[in-house]
């Protein structure tokens, strides 16, 4: 029985009821006082590369004041991390610094979340980006959610999402931060798809996506990022 994360505060009086194990019933617990057992679930990403080389690209993640992930390298993601709901101050801060180059305040309700720091501090500002990630799947076609988190040029920073080999984009001018929302519905089948520099028809590719196959049920989240430094 794995007891959900929950902050206790000085004055605290909590209950725990650990039930059930037995006649088909699952372990559970139950809380009479003081106990959240709602929780809301983040992925967490570091898709900001704001510096050369990605060992200098290390940071810190604090919730509340607290460490909760040292040494995230862009790139990285820590999935599934559950947080009781309520409301979060999230602070980036640099290894080695003692100053956040990010901070924002978020409220997690009982949902499934992707938290990314995004941009590279010159092409794009350094910040937080909270999108709430679809998890009910559907019967008889996939989900896929397509997200432009790549600082690679200033302003909108326009992309083309298109099927390889063909000219007309599927998703003509993507901007910098753009995401599809809703979740785009497919049948299931194989899909190549690629990113191109918007208005060259397709023909400018800056991001081969590899090829892969979406059955029916699939829940799918796509991020471009990197592009600069």
């Amino acid at each position: 029985l794995d007891i959900p994360a929950v902050t206790l505060e000085a004055g605290d009086i909590v209950d725990v009821f650990a039930i059930g194990g037995a006649n088909g019933y699952d372990l559970q617990i139950a809380s009479v006082t003081g106990f959240n057992l709602t929780t809301a679930t983040v992925n967490v990403a570091h898709f900001a590369p704001f510096a050369m080389g990605a060992e200098n690209t290390s940071v810190s993640v604090y919730l509340n004041g607290e460490e909760a992930i040292p040494d995230f390298l862009f790139g990285d993601i820590a999935a599934g991390v559950e947080l009781p709901v309520g409301d979060y101050l999230v602070e980036i801060i640099p290894t080695g610094s003692m100053t956040a180059a990010i901070s924002d305040t978020f409220t997690l309700d009982d949902m499934q979340y992707t938290l990314a720091a995004l941009g590279d501090g010159s092409n794009q500002g350094l910040e937080l980006a909270a999108l709430v990630d679809e998890t009910v799947p559907m019967t008889d076609s996939a989900k896929l959610r397509i997200a432009h988190m790549a600082p690679w040029a200033a302003g909108d920073a326009l992309v083309d999402v298109c099927v390889d080999g063909t000219t007309s984009p599927l998703l003509p001018n993507l901007a910098y931060k753009d995401f599809t929302d809703p979740y785009l519905q497919l049948a299931p089948g194989n899909y190549d798809l690629l990113i191109a520099v918007a208005g060259t028809s397709c023909g400018s590719v800056a991001l081969d996506i590899p090829a892969g196959t979406l059955e029916a049920g699939d829940i799918v989240d796509v991020f471009a990022i990197g592009g600069a430094n």
